[in-house]
């Protein structure tokens, strides 16, 4: 079996791992590492109406880094029995509970108030707490009004945790062998209490060392991917690794994360495990960690002093976008010409008028000129043009819509490419850029 690893890194161990059912990932019984178990619970009927969440995504990833990974997060409306439900749920299953949200003045902020029930705790009032929300409302130049009283009221045994930025202070609440922590709802109050006080719970948490990589990979389809990952670890693995892949925008990430005694056997395992994948998917694997495929074509550029032009006109700039959303792009980007019509080829790219009669914009022969012509304009060392039929309307049994042509132009040659897409007129769009960066990448590898 290609790929197939031949031996774990030194001190390791093989492991089978198990698989689910469709819409799960490979895992094991080591999945949870031994750290405590972490629910996040996010207060507010607003996150139920289509306003965007983003507390999981920033939390599990603050969780992710300390070795104490989410296990569960659940949205609440601010609804007391509701909420009454879910608090002592997670309070019965977990070792700390995360809520974010609720309090707030005003009368449908009630976390405090139903989090005192849940755990038969008294709220009591702390003046120390109340005299700082005056202060921030006497800073701001305008009186307090009496419904923030009710933010200076704490849980029977819970300490303070401050807000820099907004009046409701978070609270933190040990109880036995379990902790509550409270966060404010507004993000930029949330971020830094858990910055500062539960970043610092967390590392004195002595859960076993775990580390989380990403592996980037272009070209092929999620399930195969999946049917190629669950292939090499039914065959020899590593013990205390989970593995899981996402599909999204053209990109399937492959997430392995590993467990162990030490921070070295960890990284070991990893790195080993970053030499199956890159044995096992060679070109199709763009990047390790969170950078675009637009950013590892900058890096590649970036690293061998090469400059680069666009020429696009079916995609009509996204390609450009791609390449300008990545910081420090100037140092290899020259820009990018967004030839529509016919006219602004021959006319900016210098793409001869009777070549356009007599193949059409969309053919290999027109795509070729492009890239030659910018590259000679631009002096630059690549050149990449794209011209295709978007649709939904415009297309033909020989050019049908989908049908893309894409060149790449330097000093020594110009090559070209086709390919059919299929989709809305925008998915088609959006593939063909991102083909025709993979294209040149691919190309330079």
């Amino acid at each position: 079996m290609r790929g197939t690893p031949a031996s774990p890194p030194a001190g390791g161990r093989w492991g089978k791992i198990k698989t689910g059912a469709k819409g799960t990932k490979g895992t094991n019984v080591l999945s949870r590492g031994g750290g405590p178990r972490i629910e996040l619970i996010c207060v507010g009927s607003e996150l139920l109406m289509g306003k965007l969440n983003t507390h999981g995504a920033y939390l599990s990833t603050v969780l992710e880094e300390a070795g104490t990974p989410l296990a569960r997060e659940t949205t609440v409306a601010d609804d007391p029995a509701d909420m009454a439900e879910v608090f002592a749920a997670a309070w019965r299953r977990s070792d700390v509970v995360l809520c974010a949200g609720g309090l707030g003045p005003t009368f449908d902020d009630v976390t405090r108030d139903v989090w005192a029930r849940v755990l038969r705790r008294r709220l009591r009032f702390r003046p120390e707490l109340l005299k700082t929300i005056r202060a921030r409302f006497r800073r701001r130049g305008i009186p307090m009004p009496p419904a923030n009283r009710r933010q200076a009221y704490l849980l029977s045994g819970a300490r303070p945790l401050a807000n820099e930025v907004g009046t409701a202070p978070g609270q933190r609440l040990d109880a036995g062998e379990k902790t509550l922590f409270l966060f404010p709802g507004p993000g930029s109050e949330l971020k830094p209490m858990v910055a500062r006080d539960l970043a610092p719970f967390l590392s004195g948490r002595g859960a076993p060392a775990r580390r989380t990589r990403v592996w980037r990979l272009i070209g092929r389809p999620e399930s195969a991917v999946d049917q190629r990952l669950r292939a090499l670890f039914e065959g020899p693995g590593v013990a205390g690794t989970t593995w899981g892949i996402l599909a999204h925008d053209g990109v399937v990430d492959v997430k392995i994360t590993a467990v162990g005694a030490t921070a070295t056997g960890v990284e070991k395992s990893l790195a080993f495990w970053d030499g199956v994948l890159r044995r096992e998917f060679g070109p199709d694997l763009f990047s390790e960690g969170a950078q675009s495929l637009a950013g590892a074509l900058v890096s590649l550029l970036a690293e061998r002093g090469e400059t680069l032009a666009l020429a696009e006109s079916c995609t009509g700039g996204l390609a450009a976008k791609q390449l300008t959303d990545v910081p420090g792009s100037s140092r290899v980007f020259w820009g990018g010409v967004v030839a529509y019509d016919n006219r602004a080829k021959m006319k900016i790219l210098g793409v001869p008028a009777t070549l356009l009669k007599r193949s059409g914009a969309v053919s290999a022969a027109v795509a070729r000129a492009m890239a030659d012509g910018l590259r000679r304009r631009a002096a630059v060392d690549h050149a990449l043009s794209v011209t295709g039929l978007a649709g939904p309307s415009g297309g033909t049994k020989r050019k049908p819509v989908g049908l893309v042509h894409a060149a790449w132009a330097t000093r020594d040659h110009v090559r070209h490419w086709k390919k059919k897409f299929i989709g809305t007129r925008t998915e088609i769009r959006e593939r063909a850029a991102r083909w025709v960066l993979d294209a040149l990448r691919r190309g330079l590898i």
